[in-house]
């Protein structure tokens, strides 16, 4: 957990779309490899240099950037949480998402 960063979410921030701190806590399971970012929002107020992997919250669902920050565009969007972790895990795995 020392490698992931999130922002407060929903329902502490008026801008999160998403409750990142929850949904961090799912990813971190994952035990990726590298730097995490959970934003609520593209702004990335909770770290806001390039990450290995951002999850950036819209319209109350995520969308992964990949070596970037959180207003970068995405590599996928518009993924529920569980689609996001499904993903990665398959992006650990080598598998193609």
């Amino acid at each position: 957990r020392a490698h992931i960063a999130a922002c407060p979410g929903q329902p502490a921030c008026t801008s999160a779309t998403v409750p990142t701190r929850a949904d961090a806590a799912r990813v971190a399971a994952l035990r990726l490899p590298g730097t995490l970012h959970v934003s609520g929002c593209a702004k990335g107020c909770a770290h806001p240099a390039a990450a290995d992997v951002t999850l950036v919250g819209d319209s109350g669902r995520y969308a992964i950037v990949r070596n970037g920050r959180a207003g970068d565009p995405p590599w996928v969007s518009g993924l529920t949480i569980a689609d996001a972790i499904k993903t990665l895990a398959a992006r650990t795995e080598g598998k193609a998402a």
